[in-house]
């Protein structure tokens, strides 16, 4: 398995306790915590957690903590303490036991059972990009979130990555995906969702409204013809996505384009919820479809199948507890002209409703597109999904494991921004009005470097307009082709916690949540 939290954990941590034998009282609560799950771990399972070298448990230590006979005032660990030991025990050999639980010898106290641990993961695929985060908690399923999985790498890293996503998650007993996104169409950003969604049920997957126009020339600049299996994508992502055999999707979402002027809601939580049963359904602020989707098949689903529209600058929440809040660039990119949208509307419809003559449609249509808008490729990639996730309640970052956050730190919000452009001007300027809104972007500690660091998507000093406390390149650098991240990227973000995430490297992130 692919360690959790591989190469992040290299200190030799301090036990401070008197002999090699004896537990500490974190580790007796944490051994407690592991005698509640179900099914019942092996004794031998639960020592495996708390030896090293020089220090063997006998079992009976196990039966007598079982027992009572040992610290019997002391409570379990919670499980959302208790699963993160054991997640972050996948890769330090020898983890702290007391930093898993607030209120055992540390000066800040947390209130109790409010603990949340935040588990970040960039997954090592190559040249492409899969990021996830899972949330777990005391009282309520642990909140799973996926962004983009896909490379244009070795399609077995890919796997490798699917497949550790998958353990991690069994480990902290999530049992679905609440939110998949997707940012773009590029098969370095979608190779490996269908075997995404095989693996693990998606509660709702979240998409940029691309017009169908623009999605098919979309398939022919990735070289997708259309006699390809995936072509169904670009004509009908709900179709096809609700097809996949043995996939479990309860709903899509499509983020319609903002608007230079939009920006969303800046509500505050009352509280840190869910807890005890409270309400933990992710909301949709819903909206109208956009009008340039009337013909669009995505408007017309089949049975079976749920599609709603995120309202312009909307957001998904779980009500006093987290945001996303997705940010669709195409507002960006060239408009359709009505003189285009005439002439594409028959080659639309016969793409999409005969097959046969859809080689030839194709062709008119990118003929019809490279007169109206010039050949050049640049104009048909500047649409990407960015997403910002984060807290709505009073929470803050008490302590951590991978990066170097400052203590009651409150920037460990996320902005990933898959293949989205922020060059100097009305791009990045836009991108600032619609994420500055309740600190959304000055709280963005970890900021996923758009397009793996490729220089036209950026500007120079660009890092120091936002100061990310980690900045991750997802990319391959060795590839024959693209060669990213580019230098002078590198160099501008190089301040503010570069790291790269490659074939072979990845970076995790766990941090304790607690209340303000």
């Amino acid at each position: 398995m692919r360690q959790l939290l591989q190469s992040l954990f290299v200190y030799d941590w301090p036990w401070g306790m008197g002999s090699a034998s004896k537990l500490s009282v974190a580790e007796v609560r944490l051994i407690k915590g592991m005698l509640e799950i179900r099914p019942r771990l092996t004794n031998q399972a639960i020592l495996a957690y708390f030896t090293r070298p020089g220090r063997d448990l006998n079992h009976r230590v196990i039966a007598e903590i079982a027992g009572g006979e040992r610290l019997p005032a002391e409570p379990p660990a919670s499980s959302a303490e208790t699963l993160a030991y054991m997640a972050a025990s996948e890769a330090i050999a020898r983890p702290n036991a007391d930093g898993f639980l607030p209120d055992v010898g540390h000066a800040h106290r947390a209130t109790p059972g409010m603990t949340r641990w935040l588990l970040l993961d960039w997954w090592p695929v190559g040249q492409g990009l899969f990021s996830t985060g899972s949330i777990i908690r005391r009282h309520a399923p642990p909140l799973t979130w996926t962004y983009d999985c896909g490379t244009t790498s070795s399609d077995s890293i890919l796997q490798a990555a699917l497949d550790g996503f998958s353990r991690q998650q069994k480990l902290i007993k999530s049992h679905r995906i609440r939110l998949a996104v997707l940012s773009h169409f590029d098969n370095d950003h979608i190779s490996g969702f269908v075997r995404l969604v095989k693996s693990s049920p998606v509660e709702t997957v979240l998409l940029p409204y691309i017009p169908l126009w623009r999605r098919l020339v979309i398939a022919l600049e990735l070289g997708i013809g259309a006699d390809d299996p995936n072509f169904g994508f670009f004509i009908d992502p709900v179709t096809f996505l609700f097809g996949i055999d043995g996939g479990q999707i309860g709903e899509i979402v499509f983020v319609p384009a903002a608007g230079p002027d939009d920006a969303p809601e800046s509500p505050e939580g009352p509280d840190i919820g869910p807890e005890d049963g409270r309400d933990d359904a992710l909301k949709i602020e819903e909206g109208k479809p956009p009008s340039e989707s009337a013909r669009d098949p995505v408007r017309f689903p089949k049975a079976g199948t749920k599609v709603r529209f995120l309202r312009r600058a909307g957001r998904i929440f779980v009500p006093g507890f987290w945001e996303f809040v997705p940010y669709n660039d195409a507002g960006m990119a060239p408009n359709a002209t009505p003189a285009f949208l005439r002439a594409a509307t028959p080659l639309m419809a016969t793409l999409r409703d005969d097959p046969d003559k859809r080689v030839s449609a194709l062709a008119s249509l990118k003929g019809l597109y490279d007169r109206t808008f010039g050949a050049s490729s640049e104009a048909r990639n500047l649409i990407s999904l960015f997403l910002y996730s984060g807290p709505l309640g009073p929470l803050r970052l008490r302590s951590s494991y991978g990066a170097a956050f400052a203590a009651e730190n409150d920037r460990f919000c996320q902005m990933h921004t898959g293949d989205g452009t922020l060059d100097e001007g009305p791009r990045f300027d836009a991108f600032k009005r619609f994420y500055t809104p309740a600190d959304r972007l000055a709280r963005s500690g970890f900021f996923q470097v758009m397009h793996h660091g490729a220089r036209v998507n950026w500007h120079d000093g660009l890092a120091k307009s936002l100061e990310p406390v980690v900045s991750l390149f997802s990319s391959d650098p060795a590839h024959k082709k693209f060669k990213h991240p580019h230098a002078e990227v590198l160099r501008d973000f190089w301040p503010y916690g570069a790291t790269q995430v490659d074939r072979s490297n990845g970076y995790s992130f766990l941090g304790c949540l607690e209340r303000r």
